[in-house]
């Protein structure tokens, strides 16, 4: 089931056994991952099988659940901001409660990191068989579904978040895995650019510092001293002075100062104006009008 509709159908057939409310189904080009956001009732006896392996995070409500069968056991409690992966299975009995998630599934090629560190089904195993309430792990699977739903999967955003999921889960799963240099920062140069690409695609979002530190597998603090090191300002910095150039270069299209301002990240156009002058040193208005 290679294919984007294929994987889509398969994952929407499944939701609907669940009883599941549907609020969000997409892939990627591809099909080898789609995200779900579901709301579902409680349910309990022979589920399908499973072909691929898939990653959910509970949102709302939770409770015991439970799953066993061909030789594998899994009880644990879901709870608002678990993550937990479901492995590759035939059909097994459990029990999943009344609750809401956002749910990955993917193919194991799909993923850069799980494919060059050679992470296998016994690796799978051993991270499925427990729930974590990880706040990194919970930070990212958050940011992995605000961004489906508002620029899709087509990103390396998402591909490299979706691989960081996976490594911080078998990492907490006492799983040694060898760091792959595209998706984990070996050096303060590669994890910077990683940040200033994720800066220019979402410029317009709500990024803060916890989330760029969260993208290249750091700490806020370290993330802090690699930007002024780099370029003597702090990741805040670095952002209000892109969203400004930015900000000239739609003001110069003639763009209104209410649409820039949305553009590039303030919800309050006179927020926006206070940032611009205390930036550039004159009011948007004014400066588009000397330009």
């Amino acid at each position: 089931m290679k294919n984007s509709s294929g994987h889509k159908a398969w994952i929407s057939t499944r939701m609907k056994s669940w009883g599941a409310e549907q609020n969000l189904l997409v892939a990627n080009p591809s099909g080898s991952v789609v995200v779900a956001f579901s709301r579902s009732e409680a349910f309990e006896g022979r589920g399908q099988p499973l072909p691929r392996p898939v990653l959910g995070m509970c949102t709302a409500g939770g409770g015991r659940t439970w799953k066993k069968g061909n030789g594998y056991r899994f009880n644990d409690v879901w709870q608002p901001g678990k993550v937990g992966l479901a492995i590759p299975s035939p059909a097994l009995e459990g029990r999943t409660p009344d609750m809401a998630g956002v749910f990955i599934s993917f193919d194991m090629d799909a993923v850069p990191f799980i494919k060059d560190a050679q992470l296998t089904g016994d690796h799978l195993t051993h991270i499925s068989r427990r729930l974590y309430d990880d706040p990194l792990a919970t930070s990212v699977m958050t940011a992995l579904w605000h961004e489906a739903e508002i620029h899709g999967l087509s990103s390396t955003f998402f591909e490299q978040g979706l691989s960081n999921v996976i490594y911080r889960l078998s990492t907490l799963a006492g799983i040694r895995l060898k760091q792959n240099k595209q998706t984990l920062p070996l050096s303060s140069h590669s994890s910077l650019e990683e940040v200033f690409d994720l800066i220019e695609d979402r410029l317009g979002d709500d990024i803060r510092v916890v989330d760029m530190a969260t993208w290249v597998g750091v700490d806020a603090k370290t993330l802090t001293r690699m930007f002024k090191r780099e370029t003597g300002l702090t990741p805040f910095s670095y952002l209000t002075s892109r969203r400004m150039k930015r900000a000239k270069e739609m003001l110069q299209s003639d763009i209104s100062v209410t649409e820039t301002a949305l553009a590039v990240g303030y919800t309050n156009p006179a927020k926006f104006a206070a940032a611009f002058r205390r930036s550039v040193g004159s009011t948007p208005t004014a400066w588009a009008k000397y330009r």
